[in-house]
């Protein structure tokens, strides 16, 4: 039997969410009709009503064309209206204004990754890391880029960067794990991911890749220790199932490799 080969997701931010305070960048004195028009659009963020919010950012804009925090917000209230070209359109317009602005690039760049656009994707990173190359997330989001185009090497050597400047960042860690377990580096794969699951004891992902790497080494009980801890936290996760029953399955467990896979299978997934 072949395990299920999971590569661990991107860590997204939540894009619904503003990610740095926009009265913190406003011209002062704010003129009224504008500040009216901005506490108008946090009270219908509140409220759920992004119509609302849309609309008053957009009065905001009219106002003042070239306040790129004012884009940005409008950016995330489209990205939550299902509309990512309008909420692309938005973020070029706000790094036009204001080319350092990190959150805009870094949320185009998720955007662009989002619709296929990698080439894109993995420019406007680099354009970030350029500008900020002391910015873990920077870094960190080309790595997923150049993964994703079949470049392992420099983007391992982005996670790397990410660690060195952010050693508390455990998805750093878990996506230089998986480079190094691709690559038969299993104990600096094993290491890192301990040191995610340290940081993040609640991250699956990094039971099912460290469990991987002790399948390889032939370390069953630890491998199925690992996809055990995995299902308690997610218990619909179908490739814990598999990966479970692989590693019975090469200690001779037929059973609980069968009902592993019976579980599986029952979640949607067949072991191949």
């Amino acid at each position: 039997m072949e395990r299920e080969r999971g590569n661990p997701s991107a860590n997204q931010p939540n894009t619904d969410q503003p990610s740095r305070d926009l009265e913190g960048r406003l011209p002062s004195p704010l003129p009224q009709e504008i500040g009216e028009f901005l506490a108008r659009a946090g009270r219908a963020k509140e409220k759920g009503d992004l119509e609302g919010a849309r609309a008053a950012y957009e009065r905001v804009i009219a106002l003042s064309p070239g306040l790129a925090e004012a884009r940005y917000h409008l950016a995330l209230i489209q990205v939550a209206r299902n509309d990512p070209n309008g909420a692309a359109e938005s973020l070029r317009a706000a790094l036009e204004s204001e080319p350092d602005y990190l959150e805009a690039r870094m949320t185009l760049g998720f955007l662009r990754s989002a619709a296929g656009r990698g080439e894109e994707a993995e420019a406007g990173f680099r354009e970030a890391v350029r500008r900020h190359p002391g910015h873990a997330e920077a870094h960190f989001m080309l790595g997923i880029g150049l993964k994703e185009r079949s470049q392992p090497g420099e983007a391992e050597a982005c996670f790397r960067e990410a660690v060195r400047l952010k050693p508390e960042f455990a998805e750093a860690y878990l996506k230089r794990g998986f480079a190094y377990i691709e690559k038969g580096e299993l104990n600096k794969g094993i290491a890192d991911c301990t040191e995610a699951i340290r940081l993040n004891p609640e991250r699956t992902e990094a039971y099912c890749v460290r469990g991987n790497a002790y399948r390889d080494k032939n370390e069953l009980d630890k491998a199925i220790e690992d996809y055990t801890e995995a299902i308690r936290l997610n218990p619909e996760l179908a490739e814990a199932y598999i990966n479970r029953g692989n590693a019975h399955y090469d200690k001779g467990e037929q059973a609980k490799a069968v009902a592993d896979f019976t579980k599986s299978e029952e979640l949607g997934c067949k072991p191949e």
